[in-house]
């Protein structure tokens, strides 16, 4: 498992299709597999990046 710390306030947006979530930070983009969540997981992650980012772009 791999650990970040980054505050919110650098990611400029987020978007989500169909095998993954993408968080953007300027140019450069961090990707979270949703293969590696369960259902419950990617709701409660699409509900704390609406919260923090806001709605999807």
């Amino acid at each position: 498992m791999c650990k970040c710390w980054m505050a919110w306030g650098t990611f400029t947006g987020w978007i989500e299709t169909s095998r993954v979530f993408i968080m953007g930070r300027d140019l450069t983009y961090i990707t979270i597999p949703k293969a590696s969540l369960s259902d419950e997981q990617q709701g409660e992650l699409r509900a704390l990046l609406n919260q923090k980012l806001g709605h999807s772009l």
